[in-house]
C-alpha cells in the first residue's frame, strides 16, 4: 500500500491539469512500474451575486429611478462590483411591475444571477381645487349655480368636475350645507375639496297693512269721554 503520491505535484490554488506519480522500490532495490494518476484543478462553483439595496422597490409613477447595482464574489476571480443590470429596464413612465436580472460570469463559465423587481406605482392623490369661492350665498328657493372643480392628478393628467358629487343641498330649506367634488384616479387614489353653501331666508320687503278698527270719522260730544 502506498499512502500518497511520491512523484509530481498538485496546486490547487492555479487551475490546470496535474500528473502525479505512485512508485514502490522493494527491499531488493527494484523499482516498480509506477502508476500515475492525472489531477484536474477546475472551477465549477457558480459566483454568489448578491444585490445592493431591496430585491424588491416601489417606485413613484414619473419619478428617476435610481440604480444600486450588485456585487459579486467569485471562488477563482475574487470579488466585484456591477454597476447595472445585465439585463431588463425600468420606465417610471408606465405603471407596472420591471424585473432587472444582475449577471456574473467568471472566467471558468460559471453564472451567478440575482433579480429585483422595481414596482413603479402611483400612490399620489389627485389635487382637487374650487372654480370660485368656496363659500357661497343664495336665497332660499332660487337656482344654485354650481361653478365645479377641476382636478390634476400624477397619471391621469388633468380634468373638469362640473357639479358637486358628494353631499346634499336643498335650496329651498334654510341652512348651511358642505357640497364636496371627489375625483378617484385610475390607481384608487381619491382627492377631494369642499363647498359651503349657505341658503338665507328670503328678505322681508313688504310694510305693513295698518287698518282701523272703526270708523275714520267719529263725533264726540263736548265733555264726553273719547273711546278709541
Amino acid at each position: 500500500f502506498i499512502p500518497a503520491y511520491n512523484s509530481g505535484t498538485v496546486n490547487t490554488g492555479a487551475l490546470g491539469s496535474y500528473s502525479i506519480s505512485y512508485e514502490y522500490t522493494d527491499s531488493s532495490s527494484n523499482v516498480g512500474i509506477g502508476a500515475t494518476r492525472t489531477v484536474v484543478v477546475q472551477d465549477t462553483t457558480a459566483p454568489v451575486v448578491t444585490l445592493s439595496g431591496s430585491a424588491s422597490v416601489n417606485i413613484e409613477y414619473g419619478a428617476d429611478y435610481t440604480e444600486n447595482g450588485a456585487n459579486w464574489t467569485d471562488i477563482y476571480d475574487g470579488s466585484g462590483t456591477l454597476s447595472g443590470p445585465y439585463s431588463g429596464s425600468v420606465n417610471t413612465g408606465s405603471l407596472g411591475t420591471y424585473t432587472l436580472d444582475y449577471r456574473y460570469v467568471d472566467s471558468a463559465g460559471n453564472t451567478g444571477s440575482v433579480s429585483r423587481t422595481v414596482n413603479v406605482v402611483d400612490t399620489t392623490a389627485p389635487v382637487v381645487t374650487l372654480i370660485g369661492s368656496g363659500v357661497v350665498a343664495i336665497l332660499s328657493g332660487t337656482i344654485f349655480s354650481d361653478s365645479g372643480a377641476i382636478w390634476v392628478d400624477l397619471h391621469d393628467g388633468a380634468g373638469s368636475i362640473p357639479s358637486y358629487n358628494s353631499g346634499t343641498l336643498d335650496v329651498n330649506t334654510v341652512g348651511t350645507y358642505t357640497i364636496e367634488y371627489t375625483y378617484a384616479d385610475i390607481s384608487g387614489n381619491t382627492g377631494a375639496t369642499a363647498r359651503v353653501v349657505q341658503v338665507l331666508p328670503v328678505p322681508d320687503t313688504i310694510p305693513p297693512v295698518r287698518t282701523l278698527s272703526g270708523s275714520s270719522t267719529v263725533n264726540v260730544e263736548y265733555g264726553n269721554d273719547f273711546v278709541d
